[in-house]
């Protein structure tokens, strides 16, 4: 009977990744409705060398409204591929102005299942992360506790009010990786080192650091530190480029 199951499944992870769109490098733009007629705009950037044969490593930003303009960025994570210095990495930035668990649950039950249907993009837990600034490291930090096996990796810049205390603990040692800026820190004395307590507790893995945003607006600064953990994360063929 378990064998008869593992080849079902195996069957469905075949079935899925075929006949998938074509991988056109560039921006590819498209709009989402939820059930309350809210219009979702999204982005996926495509870089160079991907292939809709294999599933492909994904960065799902769940608020991608500072990088999605951002052409500087989109140039940097293209030549960083080119190089080698990063390998081929599929980044998804919803859009909208739906907030809390409204868009959660959009992102989670309609977003992210769109995009895999379509593409060969994130199919793999091992090569899919999840990322958000402000407002929207605060929703990762949420959603890594309500679902621990959506992705194994979440990236939150300068969150600031998440509270985990309802929850239990994670049956996945999920990755953190937690940045804020100086004067984040200074504002919020007692909420990061209370954070990074927290999700210990819990069973996941964490790491801290912080930013000098006395020489660039946190804006800047996201993007930075975007393409410096797609290079952790997803180091290409010539890691030395770093």
């Amino acid at each position: 009977m378990k064998t008869a199951i593992r080849t079902l499944f195996l069957s469905f992870v075949i079935f899925a990744s075929c006949n998938k769109a074509e991988m056109t490098p560039g921006n590819v733009k498209f709009d989402l409705n939820d059930s309350n007629g809210n219009t979702y705009s999204a982005l996926m950037h495509i870089p160079a060398g991907v292939s809709s044969d294999s599933s492909i490593p994904a960065v799902f930003i769940e608020d991608g409204r500072e990088y999605t303009d951002n052409q500087p960025l989109w140039r940097t994570v293209d030549s960083l591929a080119e190089c080698g210095a990063i390998e081929p990495v599929v980044i998804v930035c919803l859009n909208g102005k739906a907030e809390g668990s409204e868009r959660t649950d959009f992102f989670v039950n309609t977003f992210i299942p769109y995009v895999q249907k379509k593409w060969n993009v994130g199919l793999d837990v091992e090569n899919r992360v999840c990322s958000g600034t402000s407002a929207s490291a605060d929703r990762c930090l949420i959603l890594s506790m309500q679902n621990d096996t959506l992705f194994n990796e979440y990236w939150c810049f300068s969150p600031s009010e998440a509270d985990l205390s309802e929850f239990g603990l994670l049956s996945n040692p999920v990755q953190y990786r937690i940045f804020y800026s100086a004067e984040e820190e200074i504002e919020h004395f007692n909420y990061y080192p209370s954070l990074a307590n927290a999700i210990r507790k819990r069973g996941g893995r964490v790491d801290c650091q912080t930013f000098d945003n006395s020489l660039a607006l946190k804006q800047v600064w996201w993007p930075y530190l975007l393409t410096e953990e797609l290079k952790r994360r997803f180091p290409g063929q010539d890691s030395s480029l770093k």
